[in-house]
C-alpha cells in the first residue's frame, strides 16, 4: 500500500510545531526567569523567602526544561523519521522493479525517457517536496533530500546485479543510465545542489557492467592499493565493497561473454 503523502505534512507540521513551542518555551520564558532569578540571589538584600521562592522556582523550570528535552523534542524528531523511513520504504519498493526488468534489449530499442516506475519516483519526490517546504525550514529540506539522494544511489547499486538474467547490453545500459540521471536531475532541482559526485557512484557501477572481468579486477586493484597516484581522481568513484564487485563480476562475464 503506498503512503498517503497527506500524512508527510501532518508530521511535518507537527515536528515543526514541538521544535517550536520547546524553542519558544526556552528562549522567551525558563532562559529571562532563570536569568532574573540569578540575578536576585546575588542581591545582598534578599530575604530567605525570597531566596527560597526563587529556588524553587528554579527547580520547576529546571524540571520543565527536561521535560521539554524528554518529551517535546523526540517526539518532533520522531515525527520526522517516521518521514523519513516511509519515503526510504517508497524508494525500495519503486526501485526494486529494476530487478523485475530485461536489460538485454534489442538493439533499434529506442531509449529516450526514463522507465515508469523512475518516473512515478520522481512525481513522489516532487510531491513530497511540496508537501514540505511549507512546514519544514530550507536547512531541514535540504538535508533529508540529501540523505534521499545517497539512499537512492545505494538501493540502484544493490539492484544492479539482481537485473533479469543477470545480463545488460548497451541498449539496456543507456536504459539504466537515463534513469539514473533522471533522478539524479530531479533531486538537484529539488536540493539547489549538484548532485553529481553522489550519482557518479551508481553511475560508474552500472558502467562496471560494460567491462570484463578482468577490466574490474585491475580497478579493484587499483582501488584496494593505499597510494593511487595519476589515478586517485579517475577511480575515487570506484569504492565499492567486495561483494559488490563480485556481484557486478558476474554480471560483467555474462553480460560480455562474446569479449574476451
Amino acid at each position: 500500500a503506498k503512503f498517503n503523502t497527506e500524512y508527510f505534512n501532518k508530521l511535518a507540521s507537527i515536528s515543526t510545531g514541538l521544535f517550536w513551542m520547546s524553542k519558544k518555551i526556552n528562549t522567551e520564558l525558563i532562559t529571562p526567569v532563570v536569568h532574573r532569578a540569578s540575578g536576585k540571589h546575588r542581591e545582598r538584600s534578599a530575604t530567605r523567602d525570597r531566596l527560597r521562592y526563587s529556588t524553587k522556582s528554579q527547580q520547576s523550570l529546571t524540571q520543565l526544561t527536561k521535560f521539554l528535552a524528554v518529551e517535546f523534542e523526540p517526539r518532533a524528531e520522531e515525527c520526522l523519521s517516521i518521514v523519513r523511513m516511509e519515503v526510504r520504504a517508497q524508494i525500495v519498493c519503486l526501485l526494486k522493479n529494476i530487478s523485475k526488468h530485461n536489460y538485454w534489449l534489442p538493439e533499434d530499442s529506442i531509449i529516450n525517457k526514463p522507465q515508469d516506475f523512475i518516473i512515478e519516483l520522481n512525481k513522489l519526490l516532487v510531491s513530497l517536496e511540496g508537501k514540505l517546504s511549507g512546514c519544514l525550514p530550507d536547512r531541514c529540506i535540504r538535508f533529508l533530500f540529501e540523505e534521499i539522494a545517497y539512499f537512492v544511489c545505494e538501493v540502484i547499486i544493490d539492484q544492479i546485479p539482481r537485473v533479469q538474467n543477470e545480463k545488460i547490453n548497451l541498449v539496456g545500459y543507456k536504459q539504466m543510465y537515463k534513469n539514473t540521471f533522471s533522478l539524479q536531475q530531479n533531486l538537484t532541482t529539488i536540493t539547489h545542489k549538484g548532485m553529481e559526485k553522489c550519482f557518479d557512484r551508481a553511475q560508474k557501477y552500472l558502467k562496471l557492467s560494460q567491462k570484463t572481468p578482468a577490466d574490474i579486477e585491475k580497478i579493484q586493484e587499483i582501488k584496494n592499493k593505499k597510494s593511487f597516484g595519476a589515478d586517485k581522481e579517475k577511480y575515487a568513484a570506484y569504492d565499492f565493497s567486495k561483494e559488490q564487485y563480485a556481484a557486478i563480476k558476474r554480471v560483467a562475464k555474462l553480460s560480455n561473454a562474446h569479449r574476451k
